[in-house]
């Protein structure tokens, strides 16, 4: 369930950012921005306004199904992050082809990039060392932010013997 996709301009188009996209496009109006396949636009009194593929992606970019307590995360960090960088450019789920990977969110100040990971689901040390390093070849700053089954003696470690800290996350899904 992204919360991107493209408008028929080829734009970059946020669900969150709107009250009600029905209200400006019409069905058919959204493609995928990893695949091009056709989106279709969701927005419910459940969950959190998104897309879903019509059919299912075929891109080649490394990702998984989300839950909603990591979507939920997503969305939290970057508020959190527009309110304390006002003249930051904060995007979700950003793709970068050259790694093949999509960002969470990633956020440019003035040229300095950095992106925030989610980690909830089991990951070892190495899986999130390969992530962090595929970031650092394009001289990107990773942050991790870590909870739930990721949340792990080891990884712990790791993060403060990298960064000098351990960001921990508890996030409960919401019904919005």
């Amino acid at each position: 369930m992204p919360f991107v996709a493209l408008n028929p301009d080829g734009e970059r188009i946020c669900s969150l950012d709107h009250d009600d996209l029905r209200l400006e496009y019409r069905p058919g109006d959204f493609t995928c921005q990893l695949c091009g396949g056709e989106m279709v636009y969701k927005h419910g009194t459940q969950v959190r306004s998104h897309f879903a593929h019509k059919t299912a992606c075929t891109s080649d970019y490394e990702h998984k199904p989300e839950s909603r307590e990591h979507r939920d995360a997503k969305y939290k960090i970057r508020d959190l992050l527009m309110t304390k960088y006002p003249g930051a450019k904060v995007d979700l789920e950003v793709p970068l082809p050259e790694i093949r990977r999509i960002a969470d969110v990633h956020m440019d100040l003035n040229g300095w990039r950095e992106v925030f990971e989610v980690q909830l689901s089991s990951i070892t040390v190495e899986q999130i060392e390969a992530r962090t390093q595929d970031y650092e070849s394009l001289n990107i700053t990773a942050q991790w932010w870590i909870g739930g089954a990721a949340d792990t003696p080891a990884i712990k470690q790791w993060c403060i013997e990298q960064f000098g800290e351990f960001n921990s996350i508890e996030v409960y899904a919401s019904a919005a």
